[in-house]
């Protein structure tokens, strides 16, 4: 069941780190043996499982499929799900309010990533929190999962495992995708994947959300190797579908790095160099496009430093596709 929530409790010791969460490892091993989802799942009880929170600007295309993903499945009243549509000038409002009682729906007349984060968590009552792109999706069975990983007193961050869907994109773009994720892997890095929840102590690490690009580089920088959970189900994520839409993304990403400063920080517990290149030697594959990998990288690190000069921190996104 998830926690409603007082106030924020001071930070508390790390656990170890394990690539899935050991209560939900224990949940499958209670239903191979044929026991009923009632005797392992979250209870239905009047306070949600988790609380979802989704910032959408301009997502009248994709919004309506996240939304079914989460609620397709969850029973009624598991899961407090807010959006929040900032500077929407298209039909985004109009395709929430269409789920009636089961979404909470905040509008904001401009345009912020940020505002919008912070606007939501002022009302989100519930932990675990799930911050939600509203261009991916995730299942009600992957919440459980999240929610369940965080049951914990100590801080927390938890993200589903990726599943690309790359029906959409070009050979260049699988390709370098495939190395960009062994990269991540090596690194043991979670980001990407447009989901991440925090447990109560998790959220107690920071105060409100910063104004940065790329929110979830910021939160994942809070939390150790061993304070993060990977869990599946996977959440579905659909990439750029052309070699132009990805250096755009890859641009906007860098930017808001180089923007950020200390307000973003690397976790110290990233494996040694040596570690890294072990890992990737592991996938032929993902070695085999190093070379476009890295030429892509060059050629975003060049237009991001470009844009930075120019004082052009606009945003770039991947056209948004339905299905």
């Amino acid at each position: 069941m998830g926690k409603v929530a007082p106030p924020r409790r001071r930070n508390l010791h790390s656990t170890r780190w394990h690539t899935l969460c050991p209560s939900v490892l224990r949940a499958r091993s209670t239903l191979a043996r044929g026991a009923p989802w009632s005797n392992v799942a979250v209870s239905t009880a009047r306070t949600p499982t988790a609380s979802v929170l989704i910032p959408a600007h301009q997502e009248e295309s994709v919004i309506g499929r996240c939304l079914d993903g989460l609620l397709t499945g969850a029973r009624p009243g598991e899961f407090e799900v807010v959006v929040v549509a900032n500077g929407c000038t298209d039909g985004t409002g109009r395709v929430v309010k269409g789920y009636g009682a089961e979404v909470r729906l905040i509008e904001l007349e401009a345009g912020s990533k940020t505002a919008a984060l912070n606007a939501g968590d002022e009302v989100l009552r519930t932990f675990p929190r799930v911050y939600l792109d509203a261009d991916v999706v995730v299942t009600a069975e992957s919440l459980r999962a999240v929610a369940a990983c965080l049951d914990s007193e100590h801080p927390l961050i938890a993200t589903p495992v990726r599943d690309l869907q790359l029906e959409h994109s070009t050979v260049p773009v699988a390709w370098f995708l495939r190395t960009w994720e062994a990269l991540q892997r090596a690194r043991q890095e979670t980001i990407g994947t447009g989901v991440y929840a925090l447990n109560e102590a998790g959220r107690g690490r920071f105060d409100t959300f910063p104004d940065v690009v790329g929110d979830d580089r910021f939160v994942h920088g809070l939390f150790q190797a061993r304070e993060r959970r990977a869990v599946t189900p996977s959440v579905k994520v659909w990439p750029p579908a052309t070699l132009r839409e990805l250096i755009g993304v890859r641009t906007r990403v860098v930017v808001g790095n180089m923007t950020a400063g200390a307000r973003v920080r690397q976790a110290s517990e990233r494996p040694s160099p040596y570690e890294q290149v072990g890992s990737l030697l592991r996938d032929p594959l993902a070695v085999s496009g190093l070379p476009l990998y890295l030429a892509v990288t060059l050629l975003v690190r060049w237009r991001a430093r470009q844009r930075v000069r120019r004082g052009d921190l606009s945003w770039s996104r991947a056209q948004r596709r339905a299905a």
